[in-house]
């Protein structure tokens, strides 16, 4: 049996539950209304896990590292199945590490600290995620936010606000999940995206008459702040300057939408070289080095 110990951290106006299991945000209530998707099993059982040390699929669920093969890798890494160690734990914040062990290096094979640093800041939650180069060689990775927001009644009352309305030339998702070098672009009203649940349907192939395409992806967004709102109001306030790539995501016809900043994006459909370092999208930390990725939630 896994452990899991559930750490709270309130301030009078948040109060967010943190589970050891994943570094995973399970609740983050406002006003005794929680903001986050229930995690229902039968629908998608996430509440706001966290991706590393890599985001999305790997070409084929296979990558080179250190000049070995490693084979049946899952999707979005291993800390999200990982229980962290409790570094700190104060009333309105908590920092949480995950180190390498026998089991990471089966399909990892790097020595790293990984921290995850929570901390509330009137109506905002603020998390630091902190990579340090325990390794004598460079460290390949990537970090990727996956918070799920309830929408009750279903996505198709809510619209997403940009800060830019130069952002909306997505990237298709083809093959499995792997990126694709085409784009197509949304329809947008200014600089709102209205959800719909045709985006999200999975497809092979994107199909332009439906948008359907499985999830939204912008590479290298100019916007360093997204709005969840409805009837113009703005519900959450997502920003994420240290992140490049952001996802848009969820189940058709289900209660939650994702809004999720990443450092990195998946294998390209038509990749070839599988040696990690030479990944679309990869981040590296020297030895001796570290590197912190930042976002925030403002409710």
């Amino acid at each position: 049996m896994l452990y899991r110990k559930i750490i709270t951290i309130e301030n009078g106006v948040l109060k967010v539950e943190i589970s050891t299991f994943g570094a995973e945000m399970i609740k983050i209530e406002k006003d005794g209304e929680s903001k986050l998707w229930c995690g229902d099993k039968n629908v998608w059982a996430g509440h706001s896990p966290i991706l590393f040390p890599y985001c999305s699929a790997l070409k084929d669920n296979n990558v080179v590292m250190r000049g070995k093969e490693f084979t049946d890798m899952l999707k979005h890494g291993f800390a999200k199945r990982s229980e962290f160690e409790v570094v700190s734990e104060e009333k309105t914040s908590c920092c949480l590490l995950l180190k390498e062990n026998e089991q990471t290096l089966k399909v990892y094979p790097f020595k790293f600290n990984f921290k995850v640093l929570f901390k509330l800041d009137g109506d905002k939650v603020c998390v630091y995620y902190i990579i340090e180069n325990t390794d004598t060689v460079p460290l390949p990775c990537n970090v990727g936010c996956h918070e799920a927001y309830a929408t009750d009644g279903g996505i198709e009352k809510y619209y997403l606000e940009f800060e830019s309305d130069n952002d909306y030339l997505q990237s298709t998702m083809v093959e499995g999940g792997y990126l694709s070098k085409n784009k197509y672009n949304h329809p947008l009203e200014g600089n709102k995206l209205f959800l719909k649940n045709k985006y999200f349907i999975p497809t092979e192939n994107f199909i332009p008459e439906t948008l359907g395409n499985g999830s939204i992806i912008v590479e290298n967004i100019k916007s360093k702040r997204v709005n969840l709102c409805k009837d113009d109001e703005v519900l959450a306030s997502v920003y994420f300057n240290d992140f490049p790539h952001l996802v848009v995501w969820t189940v058709p016809e289900s209660q939650f939408i994702c809004i999720e900043p990443w450092s990195g994006l998946p294998d390209l459909v038509d990749a070839t070289n599988r040696d990690i370092m030479a990944k679309h999208s990869i981040d590296v930390v020297e030895v001796g080095g570290s590197k912190t990725f930042y976002h925030s939630i403002t409710f």
